[in-house]
């Protein structure tokens, strides 16, 4: 989980259909809010998510959108015992593709701003584990 995943091609996205069906019935099992591709061992840069609005995301990015930082403990799915403070923006603008290949370009806040940005960190090899807490804003 420390290396990045590589980003899918729209031929990656068609074969790893049932991969992506498996974790969204993984994910309700899990009682769940997000499972990336590397934590069930496939490298690629997706994950799913138990959001309506990005049930499937793949080849996600995100950027900042205004000043507001919130502090809050996030923990993994790795490693359910442990958890830490997490410092990150308010608000993202998160751009990902969805199972069928189409773009989505979102301002997200709150909870599922946390949810998308913690996934893709994921994806990029950054986890929680090891990071320094940070004091509740």
């Amino acid at each position: 989980l420390r290396e990045p995943a590589a980003a899918l091609t729209p031929e990656d996205i068609a074969m790893h259909a049932t991969t992506i069906a498996e974790m969204l019935e993984m994910l309700a099992k899990l009682n769940a809010i997000s499972l990336s591709a590397p934590q069930i061992g496939v490298r690629l840069r997706f994950f799913v998510t138990g959001y309506p609005d990005f049930p499937v995301v793949i080849n996600p990015t995100w950027e900042s959108v205004g000043d507001e930082f919130i502090s809050k403990p996030e923990r993994s799915l790795n490693r359910r015992d442990y958890s830490t403070y997490v410092r990150r923006p308010a608000k993202c603008r998160a751009v990902w593709d969805d199972a069928e290949a189409h773009t989505h370009n979102k301002v997200l806040e709150g909870m599922e701003a946390r949810v998308f940005m913690h996934a893709c960190d994921t994806l990029f090899g950054i986890n929680i584990f090891g990071r320094s807490p940070h004091p509740a804003s």
